[in-house]
């Protein structure tokens, strides 16, 4: 580390790099971005003298063999995460890897255990996690404040703008299940500690790729998820919990707002609360990673049984629409 700074690496040029992560680092304490790589030498040099970054590579494995580097932010096509997570753990960097993880439980398997054995960790860029709104809902839902879960209802929609967009690829692991889906599935993950059993699903088709997906999933206590996520629509987060003796109704768990609303409905009434603010939870989910990698603080929410049980859900969703699907669209 550099003058006591995490000096980061990213991967990838894409939208999320500015959008996110670049903004949340410079309001997030402990790092620095040191280097940017790309297979388009010229699109790394040009973003690192927009962005102020000292060096920029034309090959990714050029951040492997780097030493001066601490962490890797990959921000690269979903089907590509899981060679480059695991090259860069055994290289001993810390990862912070874009939703989701992988394409398939085994391979989200495959990095824990790779990390666990090199004692290097690696994070899902699923920032809400790391929100205050976030750890007052699933404190609630583990002290029995709404009672048992039985159904998790979570809406993710959001508008598609560019066709070019590579999330339209299915080579290279788009589609709404992947960048989409992994969030209400994530999120059940954490509630219900549990893998799940069954799923059924049906799916729009945009060639070979989801366009939106609806999908419940059964988990073994019998709670449910019942879930759509669609790139056709306009933003919609809106997720329901509900328990047998009450429910929590969020406005936006994922990128909450400081307009944002919580409420607790239960026997006693409806408690509203606000617990986000105009910070993006992307800071604290960085913050806390300096934290860690300075040894301030233990490192939470890395790869972990939850992860691997959001992976399984997903893979029975996506076997589960592809067996329903209809002629493409």
């Amino acid at each position: 580390m550099r003058d006591g700074l995490v000096e980061w690496a990213i991967l990838g040029t894409g939208g999320i790099v500015r959008s996110g992560f670049l903004p949340a680092l410079a309001q997030a304490a402990g790092g620095h971005v040191a280097v940017i790589a790309s297979r388009d030498a010229a699109r790394a040099a040009e973003m690192a003298r927009h962005y102020g970054i000292a060096r920029a590579y034309g090959d990714y494995r050029a951040v492997l063999a780097d030493d001066r580097i601490d962490a890797v932010y990959i921000a690269l096509p979903n089907a590509l995460h899981l060679p480059w997570v695991l090259a860069c753990v055994a290289a001993g960097k810390a990862v912070l890897c874009e939703k989701p993880l992988t394409l398939q439980a085994v391979e989200t398997e495959q990095i824990g255990e790779s990390s666990r054995a090199q004692r290097v960790p690696v994070w899902t860029a699923y920032a809400f996690r790391f929100h205050l709104q976030w750890r007052r809902v699933r404190e609630a839902v583990q002290g029995g404040q709404i009672g048992r879960v039985q159904t998790i209802y979570g809406t993710f929609t959001t508008r598609l703008q560019r066709q070019d967009d590579i999330r339209w690829q299915g080579v290279l692991g788009g589609g709404a299940l992947w960048d989409l889906g992994c969030y209400p599935v994530h999120l059940a993950s954490g509630l219900l500690a549990e893998a799940p059993v069954q799923a059924v699903a049906q799916a729009r088709w945009r060639g070979d790729v989801d366009q939106a997906t609806s999908a419940i999933l059964r988990y073994p206590s019998g709670a449910e998820l019942i879930m759509h996520v669609a790139f056709d629509r306009s933003f919609d987060a809106f997720t329901r919990i509900v328990g047998d003796a009450g429910e929590i109704r969020l406005q936006n768990p994922y990128h909450p707002r400081g307009v944002d609303e919580v409420q607790f409905r239960t026997g006693s009434g409806v408690n509203r609360h606000r617990w986000a603010h105009d910070t993006p939870s992307f800071v604290e989910m960085l913050t806390h990673i300096h934290r860690a990698l300075h040894g301030q603080d233990s490192p939470r929410e890395t790869v972990s049984e939850s992860e691997v049980n959001t992976a399984r859900g997903l893979d029975l969703i996506r076997a589960a629409m592809t067996r329903g699907r209809s002629s493409p669209a």
